[in-house]
C-alpha cells in the first residue's frame, strides 16, 4: 500500500500510530507529496508499477482541492493504472456554500471547513468521460452496508473501474 500525504501529515500519523503501537496488516509505503504538485514522480520513485492493477482511494481529499486541481489529480491516475484498476471517493454537494456554512457552526469541523475548495463538481461524469466505468452509491446506503452510520446527506460515493 502506498500512502501519499503531505510530509507534516505523515509525521503526525506516524506519531499516532507509534503511540497506539499499531502494526500494519500489509506493506505500507509512505510517500511525502503535495497532490497539487508533482506527486507522480515520488510515487513511481517509491516503486508503484503501472503494470499492476491498482486500487485508488481518495476519501476526504477532493473537497480540499479546486476543481482544476481535482481534475489534474484524477487525470494522472489512468496513466498509473493497469486495466482492472479501481478508484473510489465521495462526490456531490461537497464544499458548497450551504454545507460550509453548516460545518463552520460545528466547532470540531470549523477549522477544516474553511479549507474546503469544492473538488470535482461532476465526478461520476468526469470519470465516465475519461474511460472509467463509474457507479454511484447513495451515501447512507453505502455506509449502512458496512455497518457504519452516515452523518450527513451531502452526496454519496463513486466507484469506478478502468476497462
Amino acid at each position: 500500500m502506498y500512502e501519499l500525504e503531505l510530509r507534516e501529515v505523515l509525521g503526525f500519523k506516524e506519531a499516532v500510530l507509534t503511540q497506539c503501537a499499531a502494526v500494519p496488516r500489509c506493506e505500507r509505503r509512505t510517500v511525502a507529496a503535495d497532490l497539487r504538485e508533482d506527486w507522480v514522480s515520488p510515487l513511481t520513485g517509491a516503486g508503484l508499477s503501472a503494470a499492476q492493477p491498482t486500487a485508488w482511494l481518495a476519501e476526504g481529499l477532493l473537497i480540499y482541492l479546486t476543481p482544476d486541481e481535482a481534475a489534474d489529480l484524477l487525470a494522472a491516475v489512468p496513466g498509473l493504472s493497469a486495466s482492472g484498476s479501481r478508484v473510489a471517493f465521495e462526490f456531490g454537494n461537497l464544499g458548497t456554500d450551504s454545507m460550509r456554512a453548516r460545518a463552520v457552526q460545528t466547532p470540531a469541523m470549523s477549522p477544516y471547513a474553511t479549507l474546503w475548495k469544492g473538488g470535482a463538481a461532476d465526478a461520476p461524469g468526469w470519470l465516465a468521460e475519461h474511460g472509467w466505468r463509474a457507479r454511484t452509491h447513495d451515501g447512507r446506503t453505502f455506509a449502512a452496508g458496512y455497518g457504519r452510520p452516515m452523518l450527513t446527506t451531502a452526496g454519496g460515493y463513486v466507484t469506478a473501474t478502468l476497462p
